[in-house]
């Protein structure tokens, strides 16, 4: 076997055991989400490991109403030309790991198909510029709920944005983001369209074999 198989092959495997310590780890912190929040999430985890050409963990900093909220995702895609990525992705907000509040508070996900335009810079940075089109739920959780439901409902979702990413390692890049989340359709007194649309920072773990 000669030197570049032998460091193909220890790429791919460091990549496959990486993903299951991820899918494990994040899977952990799934136990007190019920419902089709969990195995939405593993699923899509799932498929981080799989089949995505390159993928990872996403954590964004950002907004429901006037909260900050921090929301938990995984995307990831296949590269359709050398420029563009394509694939899909999905984000949680972290209040829902966080039990019933007193009162109330809204929770939220979406996901939906990512489009990824990638600029290199050089060897390791680049410029990237994704899209996620797709849609999203948002529900109340509490004890204490307005009186004017209803308290839950669906919205469709466009999350454009820019971000830079810089290769660390042959399977490894490290990626910072800012985006903007457009949300459309929300049914719920408690939770209109501008207050579920907000701007958001994030920062990802992005797993593939980057030589």
């Amino acid at each position: 076997m000669d030197y570049i198989t032998r460091s193909s092959f220890a790429t791919f495997n460091t990549v496959k055991w990486l993903r299951y310590l991820l899918v494990i780890c994040a899977l952990w912190q799934l136990k007190p989400v019920q419902g089709q929040t969990a195995w939405y999430l593993a699923d899509l985890l799932f498929q981080t490991m799989y089949n995505w050409e390159e993928g990872g963990v996403e954590m964004k900093y950002s907004a429901i109403g006037n909260k900050h909220e921090v929301f938990y995702g995984a995307r990831g895609g296949w590269q359709a030309t050398d420029n563009f990525l394509f694939g899909y992705g999905g984000y949680v907000s972290g209040t829902v790991f966080n039990g019933t509040p007193v009162g109330y508070h809204v929770d939220m996900s979406y996901g939906g198909i990512t489009l990824e335009f990638q600029r290199p810079v050089d060897e390791r940075l680049s410029f990237n510029f994704p899209i996620l089109i797709g849609g999203g739920g948002a529900w109340l959780n509490g004890t204490d709920f307005p009186d004017e439901g209803p308290y839950s409902t669906g919205f469709f979702v466009a999350e454009p944005g820019a971000s830079i990413s810089m290769k660390v390692a042959p399977f490894l890049k490290m990626e910072a983001s800012g985006t903007y989340r457009f949300c459309v359709g929300s049914k719920m007194p408690a939770a209109r369209d501008a207050q579920l649309s907000a701007p958001a920072f994030g920062m990802a773990l992005i797993f593939g074999d980057f030589y």
